[in-house]
């Protein structure tokens, strides 16, 4: 280890992470005698790409560790655990992550056999501790991103020594990308967890959604979901939402009473019967307009859509397309932050998904795929589509398998 790497480590230790005691792994007993695999995400959007991958391993003869970052993953890091637990895996530790300066204590407890993470954890403290122990690190979905670019720079400024890297790409331009920062890693492309973990949540619906299917059916169509929508979202569609027909189904980013008032407000001073969500039942009168007043299901909502708005994108950043996409809907959204993400490209490409600027924009959207009854059903072509970008998770699995020497073939 050099002076370097000891100076980083130290200011990690004792300068900030005692700021940070929610980042600390606690005293914990590790008994089990199988070979552990430690999975990180960064916060709940990784967590969720990860998951199907976490799932599946949790049933092989393997110890877990699984741990977040953010307090953002915290709910879904609980479902998930509570689910493997329920399965039978043998889960050595939940919870968050270690901060810089203490990722070689919590390492040489558990002392997996492969670290895996997704996107951009490139915590040097992370992996020079890695390398230190000799334990090779997988990255899902990597890019030649800042933090990648910034580790690779003080890796050679701290005189640091890299882990066994095994870097796995979205799409195939980001690897030469890759290769040139960490010109020892193995690097493939694979494509996006992300498009299997919605296929698989689809599957599996939110119990929720099937309780008020019978309800869900008799509202009139076109249904319209509009998804994680922030008050920059209606500014937009005030002109509109009383010209269409059909239904709409409004789901706030956030559920807590000061969002929910919000729209509420907005409903009733522009005359507009609405429900909540936690009333709709088969007893009430169907409205054309519903307020979603829970969390869990929007990706289920997004599959019984006819058209899908998703919000964010006139704000801090426009939320997930893959979710409606996976389900054929057509799709449109603002434009904010839509460079960051690469399954926006191929959706505008494939003509599912519209970027619209303002709120002229979005009327000539809704002109076309909404009002008009001239416009053939795209679904089937849009699924299509989107099919093609699904098989990660099998790729995933295989190199995974192929790294920890276990042929999952013969193990079904």
């Amino acid at each position: 280890m050099s002076f370097g790497v000891q100076i980083y480590r130290w200011i990690g230790r004792y300068l900030v992470s005692p700021f940070l005691r929610r980042n600390r792994i606690p005293q914990v007993y590790f008994t089990s005698t199988k070979p552990c695999l430690w999975f990180h995400a960064a916060s709940v959007g990784e967590l969720e790409a990860l998951r199907p991958l976490i799932e599946n391993w949790g049933r092989r003869p393997v110890a877990l560790v699984v741990t977040a970052f953010s307090p953002s993953a915290e709910w879904s890091l609980r479902d998930l655990v509570e689910k493997l637990r329920a399965e039978g895996a043998d889960i050595a530790y939940s919870g968050y992550s270690p901060f810089e300066g203490r990722w070689r204590e919590a390492l040489q407890f558990f002392r997996p056999v492969l670290f895996i993470t997704q996107r951009y954890e490139a915590w040097p403290d992370l992996w020079w501790s890695l390398a230190e122990l000799e334990i090779p690190l997988a990255i899902f979905a990597a890019t030649a991103g800042s933090s990648m670019k910034w580790m690779s720079r003080l890796n050679r400024l701290f005189l640091g020594r890299l882990p066994a890297l095994h870097l796995y790409s979205v799409e195939s331009h980001e690897e030469h990308k890759l290769l040139e920062l960490f010109p020892s890693a193995e690097v493939l492309s694979l494509g996006d967890l992300r498009w299997d973990r919605i296929q698989t949540r689809l599957k599996n619906r939110n119990p929720r959604v099937e309780v008020m299917q019978s309800v869900l059916n008799q509202l009139e169509r076109p249904l319209g979901v509009l998804g994680s929508v922030w008050p920059e979202d209606w500014k937009v569609w005030e002109p509109w939402v009383q010209e269409l027909p059909g239904t709409q189904i409004w789901v706030p980013h956030k559920t807590d009473e000061t969002s929910l008032s919000y729209f509420e407000t907005k409903f009733r001073t522009m005359g507009m019967t609405y429900c909540r969500w936690s009333q709709l039942n088969s007893e009430v009168q169907y409205p054309s307009f519903i307020l979603v007043d829970e969390m869990g299901f929007l990706a289920e909502l997004y599959a019984i859509a006819d058209w899908a708005y998703v919000g964010g994108g006139f704000g801090s950043g426009v939320h997930s397309t893959m979710e409606p996409a996976v389900s054929g809907v057509p799709i449109v959204a603002g434009t904010r932050r839509s460079e960051r993400f690469p399954e926006i490209r191929f959706l505008r490409e494939s003509g599912q998904l519209v970027l619209v600027q303002n709120s002229s924009e979005l009327h000539a959207w809704l002109k076309k795929w909404v009002l008009s009854s001239e416009h053939s059903e795209p679904k089937d072509r849009f699924r299509a589509a989107v099919e093609k970008k699904c098989g990660a998770l099998t790729r995933a699995d295989g190199v995974l398998s192929r790294l920890l020497k276990i042929d999952i073939e013969s193990e079904r």
